[in-house]
């Protein structure tokens, strides 16, 4: 590594997010230590527990906190970081990796480690749903529902979750929201709707390819109704960066608005689903509100 000045790095861990234990990242973090990089690492054992190891950080005035685990973790951290000026690093450990992906962090363990210590600090839109932060998208429609099956699943990893959404395709039909936007609320029949930060859910699945993470603008993305026997070619655009070349998805870039959708319809945020008897999402977005190592 370069020389670098002196910093003190608090890496956060989730040792259940992912596939495979975390022995491997734990021993490149205490491989670190040196006279110039100070280490001090913490293990999450409940939720929200990234959230107040998170405080704990920025009151013993760490340089940069890093987030070992996948977008669940790193909504934890990232939102106790939001005005602080403390840059996020991200060493991805999880199953999708949304965030990491899109700022170009690498999966490469040892490479990303290297980024945490060398990379430079860029700032980056905050959304927020019902004043909730997310840092890559939120929605309801199928997405939603297959996260609250991933949920519950006994396995995780990338075939459990394409297994999953598989079956729920096969059986799911689309439904009908409302949205309220610059004084107008409409109509409409969706399979999903999505408000994207950057631009996929994760595991490079684009739901948004052409969203800018510093621009001050969410994307209303919205999938509409398709027929089944267009489902394959459907999906593979979403892997291709094709998405918004298909007749069947509309976008926008936006600022604030609402959704409103039955209570009993979850809704997802940064890979979590959520089981909230609300009927209102509403959506706004700060610009440049969250600093990151990338």
């Amino acid at each position: 590594m370069k020389k670098i000045a002196k910093i003190k790095l608090l890496f956060i861990v989730n040792p259940n997010s992912g596939v495979g234990n975390k022995r491997f990242i734990l021993n490149l973090i205490n491989a670190l230590p040196s006279e110039d990089i100070q280490v001090d690492v913490q293990q999450t054992t409940h939720p929200d527990h990234a959230t107040a190891l998170a405080q704990y950080g920025i009151q013993e005035g760490f340089d940069r906190i890093v987030a070992v685990g996948g977008d669940g973790t790193v909504n934890e951290i990232a939102k106790a970081l939001i005005h602080t000026g403390i840059p996020l690093g991200i060493i991805p450990s999880g199953s999708g990796n949304g965030l990491a992906r899109h700022l170009g962090i690498p999966l490469e363990k040892k490479k990303a480690m290297k980024r945490i210590v060398e990379g430079q600090v860029a700032q980056i839109d905050v959304c927020y749903l019902n004043q909730a932060p997310f840092f890559c998208t939120a929605g309801v429609g199928f997405d939603a529902d297959v996260g609250k099956t991933f949920k519950t699943a006994k396995t995780r990893g990338w075939f459990t979750y394409v297994w999953h959404t598989f079956k729920l395709y096969m059986v799911y039909a689309p439904r009908e929201y409302r949205i309220r936007k610059a004084g107008r609320e409409y109509a409409v029949n969706a399979f999903t709707i999505t408000l994207a930060n950057a631009n996929q859910y994760g595991n490079n699945v684009f739901i948004s390819p052409l969203s800018d993470i510093q621009d001050g603008k969410m994307e209303l993305c919205v999938v509409k109704p398709f027929p089944k026997t267009s489902g394959l070619r459907f999906f593979l655009r979403l892997f291709l960066k094709r998405i918004h070349t298909s007749s069947y998805y509309e976008v926008e870039k936006v600022e604030d608005l609402t959704v409103i959708k039955p209570v009993d319809f979850p809704y997802h945020l940064d890979g979590e689903t959520i089981d909230d008897p609300v009927s209102e999402l509403h959506f706004s977005i700060e610009a440049g509100a969250l600093a990151v190592v990338c």
